[in-house]
């Protein structure tokens, strides 16, 4: 009998004296709750260059950091026997863990397991794999913040959507209830936007996500996001920061022409940058002296760089300042100035007085201008008198007078070229014998400011160039004429005289006395 029983224990040993050992690498951990059942999977691996055709777990034990062995741990594997298990391969192990009164902390789960090689050979294998216990039943994993649509992005934009999310592991058996709250906060703690909902942690692998927008617009800096997940035995937070812009920038501002004549086009061009697609609103204002202009354009920008085109007005004279300010959605971007002059042209006004053409040039420009004034006057006797002269015109009236030689009727035309622009004003008037004037032109070096009354005038522009003309001479045929008859009168006169003057006369010789033949005398 003691043979027989001798040679059954040889047969069952056999195997193991024979049998090779093996360590299989772990991932993961088992996570316990205390006083709970907990389920879990980790990860093994076959780090062997043996293809195994079957492995069986045998045994399990849990032992402290200080290497003894604890009791009251329980677990359960779904599958204890993994078939065909190759070289490098790694296989996932579920459990279910009950931890019956143990201290939180940390600990080692030993594994023990048989391995079978396809030609029936034994293999001792063994591995550890970490064990935590808690004595809370959920475990939040890193939470994850990102702006929608573009995760990769630094900035965010004034209405982007601001998302963020965590991963919830409820360990107990039954399912819990949590609060979960999310809000961005400027600088100054000011709540710009916030969300806030209860969910239920069912047991297992939970999600709790939220997508914040922000206010469109908000004013550029930074922004804080706040995350939070509260139940009655702990709470979760995570933050984050995160730069906010419009994504609008005014870049500069130029106005096209410094000085620009009265009427003349001028533009003022404005630079924007965008990372978005918007709608703008720019306002212009526009002061000079008596006076101002106020408007709103809308403008449609789109992302990269945008040029806008503002007309500047020009119809009335002097110094320009001109503003402007872009608002994205009443939130002000930004603003500039800058200022251009106006030149105003010149205004002529003509009138008959006193036997004189008066002539009144205005200047409205606080400089001084180069001008040419011409006029020509036709007698009723079809006598022609033309003039021409430059002038440098000062600020305001500049006034001179034509004197008139001639009486009767007669028309005027005055024009004044300055600028490149030509204005012409006509008259008629009539010259009685009381009112013929010695002088012809006269233009002062000084301006007056007295009023004159002015003919109805009709004005012409052109685009010549301004000219330079030389003044014709004057002739007068009736005065040649009465030169011509006094010289000849004087002439008489003279032949007169000298023919009747008695010293002029021939002396006559006294005849001798005849002798009388008488003898008498």
């Amino acid at each position: 009998m003691r043979k027989v029983l001798f040679i059954l224990v040889l047969l069952i040993l056999m195997p193991f004296v024979n049998a090779q050992v093996g360590q299989f690498e772990s991932e993961g951990k088992v996570i316990g709750l205390v006083n709970s059942v907990t389920s879990g999977e980790f990860y093994l691996t076959n780090p062997l260059k043996i293809k195994f055709a079957h492995v069986s777990i045998r045994s399990a034990k849990f032992f402290d950091e200080e290497g003894n062995e604890v009791e009251g741990f329980n677990i359960e594997f779904q599958d204890s026997i993994f078939r065909f298990w190759g070289s490098g391969e790694k296989k996932v192990v579920k459990y279910s863990l009950y931890a019956k009164n143990v201290t939180p902390g940390e600990y080692l789960l030993y594994i023990f397991m048989w391995g079978f090689t396809e030609t029936n050979q034994l293999y001792l294998l063994s591995v550890y794999v970490p064990v935590e216990v808690r004595d809370k039943p959920l475990i939040f994993q890193d939470a994850v913040s990102f702006i929608k649509d573009k995760p990769n992005a630094k900035v965010a934009l004034s209405g982007d959507v601001i998302v963020v999310y965590s991963h919830v592991t409820n360990l107990a058996s039954v399912p819990i209830n949590v609060t979960a709250r999310a809000e961005i906060v400027s600088q100054s703690g000011k709540v710009v936007t916030w969300e806030e909902f209860n969910q239920t942690m069912n047991p297992g692998d939970n999600l709790i996500r939220f997508e914040l927008r922000l206010p469109d617009p908000l004013r550029p800096g930074v922004y804080k996001l706040k995350y939070e997940i509260s139940y009655e035995r702990g709470v979760y937070e995570y933050s984050r920061e995160y730069w906010v812009d419009v994504g609008i920038s005014f870049v500069d501002m130029s106005i096209e022409r410094t000085n620009a004549l009265q009427g003349e086009d001028n533009f003022a061009y404005i630079v924007i940058s965008s990372d978005r697609s918007a709608l703008i609103d720019v306002n212009l204002t526009v002061y000079a002296p008596d006076y101002s202009l106020e408007n709103s354009t809308k403008f449609r920008i789109t992302p990269g760089s945008n040029i806008l085109k503002l007309k500047l007005p020009t119809e009335k004279p002097g110094r320009h300042e001109a503003g402007v300010k872009v608002f994205y959605k009443g939130f002000e971007v930004g603003e500039a100035t800058g200022d251009y002059l106006v030149i105003g042209f010149p205004t002529l006004n003509a009138s008959v007085k006193d036997g004189r053409i008066v002539v009144v040039i205005n200047n409205p420009n606080a400089i001084s201008l180069t001008a040419t004034v011409e006029y020509r006057i036709t007698w009723d006797d079809g006598s022609l008198v033309r003039e021409a002269k430059e002038l440098l015109l000062p600020s305001g009236n500049y006034t001179f007078s034509i004197g008139l030689r001639r009486e009767g009727g007669f028309k005027y035309v005055v024009s004044l070229k300055t600028l490149g622009r030509e204005v012409e004003v006509e008259g008629v008037g009539v010259v009685g014998p009381s009112s013929i004037t010695s002088s012809t032109t006269s233009f002062p070096h000084s301006t007056t400011t007295s009023s004159l009354t002015t003919t109805t005038p009709s004005e012409s522009t052109t685009s010549s160039a301004t000219p330079t003309t030389t003044p014709p001479k004057k002739s007068n045929t009736w005065a040649f004429l009465l030169l011509l008859l006094a010289l000849v009168g004087i002439a008489g006169v003279g032949g007169y005289y000298w023919l009747t003057d008695s010293r002029r006369k021939r002396r006559k010789r006294k005849k001798p006395k005849r002798k009388s033949p008488l003898g008498r005398k």
